[in-house]
């Protein structure tokens, strides 16, 4: 995607939303965003002895400090755990 730091690309695209609630364009930027900056931090070799349970309580902990870090997308509590349920399926 895009060069430029994230949280950028996101005031970016709610600049052009109207800056009020996130807009579906601007969400589905970060959720993207997200996930590739996720699937690019992973150590896939570290990670391989892992069990699948524990792997997904810790991606969903960074996925969800990530979120809550981001004061320029406002997000309720059931949007920001149904955002991390998203880019964890």
């Amino acid at each position: 995607m895009g060069g430029g730091r994230l949280i950028d690309r996101v005031r970016g695209a709610q600049g052009r939303s109207g800056g009020g609630a996130a807009s579906p364009e601007g969400l589905k930027q970060f959720k993207s965003e997200l996930q590739r900056e996720i699937l690019e931090s992973i150590d896939f070799e570290q990670v391989s002895g892992v069990a699948r349970e524990e792997l997904a309580q810790r991606l969903r902990v960074t996925l969800a400090e990530r979120i809550e870090a981001n004061k320029e997308l406002p997000l309720n509590r059931m949007e920001r755990e149904r955002l991390v349920e998203e880019i964890l399926d």
